[in-house]
């Protein structure tokens, strides 16, 4: 939504173009559910996303007609610092609960945690903004169901925790 507002403000003096993005979950499938998406034949299309993500919008999009470009305005990394000294400095062990908001994030997560030899931290419920991402959560080694939360918005995921709370108590 956040970046739905940016390009609606730096598009306001162009007539001609439009930004559409689903009031709810933020996804290629909500995404490709909007009727306005429906009939893209011959329409030129701009995909606002971070380097490297999902091509299931855009496969989609093409197969319906539509030309489709990419914006890349964000880059996921790594985190170099190992997790293990994230944990001695905070002073947790294992954290009950972690917010993963990308499948890529969960893959690293999980990696950083075999690599490590942190097998206690796959005890760990994970929050995610979407159930397309909380599928797969048990794939990669998690041991407790997911916690959903509405979308990936702050305000969301805060109140999906603040409900986790008060349900754990």
């Amino acid at each position: 939504a956040a970046t739905a507002a940016e390009m609606a403000d730096l598009l306001s003096n162009k007539s001609l173009s439009k930004i559409y993005c689903p009031p709810d979950e933020f996804n290629s499938e909500t995404l490709l559910g909007l009727p306005i998406l429906a009939d893209v034949e011959g329409k030129n299309i701009l995909i606002v996303r971070g380097r490297g993500g999902r091509e299931h919008l855009a496969s989609t999009l093409k197969d319906r007609g539509a030309s489709v470009q990419y914006l890349e305005v964000y880059e996921r990394e790594l985190i170099r610092e190992p997790l293990s000294a994230k944990l001695l400095s905070s002073g947790v062990q294992c954290p009950s609960i972690g917010v993963v908001t990308s499948v890529e994030a969960l893959s690293h997560l999980a990696a950083k945690i075999e690599d490590e030899n942190l097998s206690s931290l796959f005890e760990m419920r994970i929050l995610t903004p979407g159930a397309r991402i909380a599928r797969e959560v048990p794939s990669y080694g998690f041991t407790k169901p997911p916690l959903i939360a509405d979308n990936p918005t702050h305000t969301h995921i805060i109140t999906r925790l603040e409900r986790w709370i008060t349900e754990e108590l």
